[in-house]
Order: C-alpha cells, then sequence, then structure tokens
C-alpha cells in the first residue's frame, strides 16, 4: 500500500455514515497531495459506504479501503487502522469533522519539521471561531520530557480523534496494544504509550479541523465518557505515568459531565443514561466513592428535570461562549439539526 515517498496516512474510522464520509472525502479530494494515503476502515456498515468509497478511487489512487465483516467497537477499529497505515505519522480523522481549506498541506509542513511523538492539532467548534482564532497569535508549544509537561490535562487534549497525529512506531504493535482496549479513548492509551518511547509532545497552532456538525448521538454510558473512559485509558503506571496526576485531571471534568446531560435532556443527543456495574466498579477503582456519588446523584436528578427549563439555559450559555450573533446561529443549528444522524458507533 505504501509509496516510497509517503508520509502521511489519514485514517478515517466509520460505520453507517455515508453521508458524512461523502463530504469528508470530498474535501481530502481536493487537498489531495502525492506524499499522503487516505485508509477508511468501514466498521461493518450497512449503508452505501462502500459505494461512496468507491466513486472516490476512480480519482484517487490513494484512497484504500478496509471493511470489518461486522463491528469491532470504536477501540478495535482505531488499533486496526494504526496497524494498517504504513507510513511514518498517522493523522486519526472521524468522519463527519471537517477539515479546512490549507489543513493537509499544513500537516504535511508541521510534521516533517518537527517530527512529533504525538502532536494535536488546533480545532473549532464554530465559524465564528475560526475567524476568531486565525486572527490571534500562537506559536507552537513543545515538550519534551513528561517532566516538562506542567499538568496531565495536556493529555486530555488527545480525547478529540480529529485532532491527533501520532508516528507510528514498528516496535508498538497489535501484540503490545491489545490490552488497552474497551475504555472508548483507545488513542489516548496509544498516544501515551508511544510518548513512553520517544516523549515529542506538540500542540500546533495552525488551524486544521471544525468540531462535529450537529446530530452527534452518543450511545455509551455518560458517566463512561466523561469519567471512566479516560481514567482507564490515562492507567498506565507501567510506563511511567503518575496515578495521582490522571485522577486530578479527571476529577476536575464534572463541568462536561454537566453539559452532556444538559444536552441530552433537550434532545441535542442521546445517551446511555444509567450506571451500569461495571462503570460504576471503574469510577470507584480508578476515581473514588466521591466522584461515584456525584456520577449516581446527577443521573438521579438527570431524569427529573423538565427539558424545556434547560434551553433558555442554553442559549444563554451559547451567547456567552461564541457572542450575541454567533451565538444564537449556534444555538439554532444545534436545536433545528438535533437528531439528523441516527446513532453510530464508529
Amino acid at each position: 500500500m505504501k509509496k516510497k515517498d509517503t508520509l502521511l496516512t489519514i485514517v478515517i474510522p466509520t460505520y453507517n455514515r455515508a453521508v458524512y464520509l461523502e463530504k469528508q472525502l470530498g474535501r481530502l479530494r481536493k487537498q489531495n497531495d502525492d506524499r499522503i494515503e487516505v485508509l477508511v476502515s468501514d466498521n461493518g456498515s450497512t449503508d452505501q459506504t462502500a459505494g461512496v468509497v468507491a466513486r472516490f478511487q476512480k480519482d484517487m489512487g490513494n484512497l484504500f479501503y478496509s471493511k470489518n465483516t461486522e463491528n469491532i467497537g470504536f477501540d478495535r477499529n482505531i488499533l486496526k487502522l494504526y496497524v494498517l497505515a504504513r507510513s511514518a505519522y498517522i493523522w486519526f480523522l472521524s468522519d463527519d469533522d471537517a477539515i479546512l481549506e490549507g489543513a493537509v498541506r499544513n500537516v504535511l509542513e508541521f510534521v516533517a519539521s518537527y517530527q512529533p511523538t504525538v502532536a494535536v492539532l488546533a480545532a473549532a467548534k464554530t465559524e465564528s471561531e475560526v475567524s476568531n482564532w486565525e486572527a490571534g497569535s500562537k506559536s507552537i508549544e513543545i515538550f519534551e520530557s513528561l517532566k516538562s509537561v506542567p499538568d496531565y490535562s495536556l493529555f486530555t487534549r488527545i480525547i478529540f480523534v480529529s485532532g491527533l497525529i501520532v508516528r507510528k512506531e514498528q516496535k508498538i504493535g497489535e501484540a503490545v496494544l491489545g490490552k488497552f482496549l474497551d475504555s472508548k479513548f483507545f488513542h489516548v492509551s496509544l498516544s501515551l504509550i508511544l510518548l513512553s518511547q520517544r516523549f515529542m509532545f506538540c500542540l500546533a497552532p495552525r488551524l486544521a479541523v471544525v468540531y462535529r456538525e450537529p446530530g452527534f448521538v452518543a450511545k455509551s454510558e455518560a458517566a463512561q465518557l466523561c469519567f471512566s473512559g479516560p481514567a482507564k485509558a490515562m492507567n498506565l503506571p507501567e510506563y511511567g505515568y503518575d496515578l495521582k496526576k490522571t485522577r486530578s485531571i479527571i476529577n476536575k471534568d464534572w463541568k462536561a459531565f454537566i453539559i452532556l446531560l444538559l444536552t441530552a435532556k433537550m434532545g441535542l443527543c442521546s445517551i446511555n443514561s444509567g450506571l451500569s456495574r461495571n462503570t460504576a466498579q471503574e469510577l470507584r477503582t480508578l476515581l473514588g466513592i466521591r466522584i461515584l456519588l456525584f456520577v449516581w446523584l446527577g443521573l438521579k436528578i438527570y431524569r427529573f428535570i423538565p427539558p424545556w427549563w434547560l434551553k433558555g439555559f442554553y442559549w444563554v450559555r451559547c451567547v456567552l461562549r461564541y457572542g450575541i450573533g454567533p451565538g444564537v446561529e449556534y444555538f439554532r443549528s444545534r436545536t433545528r439539526q438535533a437528531f439528523s444522524t441516527k446513532a453510530s458507533d464508529a
């Protein structure tokens, strides 16, 4: 699959989102480059995903497609993409996150210049954020040792898949990584393990991606998405990471948990609002009884809050975050397009 001069493989996990994948491949076709390959791993889709890829392959000789016979889950699909990619660098890109014009060229220049082990690309959530970001002056941040990282909150930036670039390490393959699956944040474990071999962690200043379009639906437990999943993925003391620092960072992520519950109650996404025995045990083991009780109480309150009461709160939050015009536009977009996409697990 690999050409001699291929520097970057853009890998796309997907499942039953042919409409989004078609848009993404269209963006990549406009920015195609001899130094990249594009690899799509279809997690057993039953829609038109295969046909979409086949159409683009007619004029994209560097586009490759692999389909699983069944849905193997997000983590295993990410591992498969890492194993299949043959270039020096891998850019994990969700099918529903929009890359900006010039992003591919910028990423190629960045990895060639800095040769990071792990890099996090800058990302925005709205077009107004894109304008504000580009108007400001930002510089690259480089961390060449674990001791130079001020706190582990920097590692939580790895959670956003479409902002992640890793350097392929041949010594770290499926045999090593297989035991770190099933957190739904395997890409975090992968990144931290790679950094343990060669610590070069970079935060790239050039904007590359705009977050997923409205309509995204999460099937996972809210507690797993916000607490136990990231904690499990970052629980790597055998690779030199401090478990206490990991716990400290994840314990502070209660705001994301509350926002997820509020947006779900308004119908902007769909979540599993239960708390399984396995997740409860992970919360207690990894983060302690206080977080477990906080999660349990939050889920209880969630079930009794009337949805109509929250829309005003969400409108205010959008305006405060993005400004009057863009905030109202973002609020309308989110509420109008809620559930425009069926639940999926790439």
